[in-house]
Formats: C-alpha cells, sequence, structure tokens
C-alpha cells in the first residue's frame, strides 16, 4: 500500500485556518484568510481594503507578512498532520516586487515538483530541525506583483504542538 503522504487531515487544516483568522494579530488584522489546501500547495487571500498604503495600493509590510504566512500556513498544516513536536519558523527571505496591487490580495505556495517529504519529516523527528524552501507568487500566477523565496526552519521541541485555543 502506498501512502500518500502530502495527504492532510481536515482537522490540521481548521487547526491553521483558525490561527490565521485569530492567532496571529497582524493576520487577524490583515483579515487573512486559507481559500484551498491540498496539501500540495495551498493558497491565502485578503481584502485590499485593511491592507492598503496611503497611495491606494497595498502596503509592502502587508504583502511581505501575507508572503510569509503562506509559505508558513503550507508547512504548518503538515507539521500538525504528521504530529512534530516543535515548530516553525522563518528563516531567511528574499522578495522581489514587480507590480503595485491595488485589489484582494491572492497568494499561491507548492511544495517543488521534486519535493521529498518523508525525508524531510525523517530528518526533523531524528535531528530535531530542518529546513525548507519554498516560493509564494501574490498576485496572478502566470503575471504576479510580488515573488517570494524563503527559508522555513522546523525546531523539535520535547513537548508536541498542543491545539491552539482562542
Amino acid at each position: 500500500m502506498v501512502v500518500n503522504l502530502f495527504h492532510v487531515d481536515s482537522r490540521s487544516v481548521e487547526e491553521v485556518k483558525d490561527i490565521l483568522a485569530s492567532g496571529i494579530p497582524l493576520s487577524q488584522f490583515m483579515q487573512v484568510e486559507m481559500i484551498h489546501c491540498d496539501g500540495r500547495s495551498i493558497q491565502l487571500q485578503a481584502p485590499w481594503e485593511p491592507n492598503k498604503n496611503h497611495k491606494g495600493a497595498a502596503f509592502g509590510g502587508s504583502l511581505a507578512a501575507f508572503a510569509i504566512l503562506t509559505g508558513w500556513a503550507l508547512i504548518e498544516v503538515h507539521l500538525r498532520t504528521h504530529s512534530f513536536p516543535g515548530e516553525l519558523v522563518i528563516a531567511r527571505s528574499r522578495m522581489r516586487f514587480l507590480r503595485p496591487i491595488t485589489h484582494e490580495l491572492n497568494s499561491f505556495c507548492a511544495f517543488p515538483p521534486d519535493y521529498d517529504l518523508e525525508s524531510n519529516l525523517k530528518r526533523m523527528f531524528t535531528r530535531g530541525r530542518d529546513s525548507l524552501d519554498l516560493s509564494v507568487t501574490l498576485g496572478d500566477v502566470n503575471q504576479p506583483a510580488l515573488t517570494f523565496e524563503g527559508t522555513y526552519m522546523a525546531i523539535k521541541h520535547e513537548q508536541p504542538i498542543s491545539k491552539y485555543k482562542n
């Protein structure tokens, strides 16, 4: 029997949705919402109004946070699905702002096609940490407004990840 490691359980998806909605004050203010997560990819969206700047375009700080949250959410769903006892942090990031966004914010992130989730999970559990590089696109995937490259670090702790509480 072949096990699909990219499968994520609905409980983990709901926990991460809940964290985005009310567990992180910035994402709560930005009104970030997960609209799709199939285990291989994720899409988030946020309204333009709370994220605009004084010039009428999306604020660069909101876009940076939105991109970081997108990659974080994809990995966090997997850590919770596989009961990884630790936390996930952004270790390094690089962004290219290509054009202003003057409408609803949309983001997309997917694991690279050759990504070996099984090896990554083994390293996390045995070594206590591992990193993963992800790319995030904001705006239209075919004509992005921002591209983001981030390195996320999963760090193991003695206690398992507790269920997020409101």
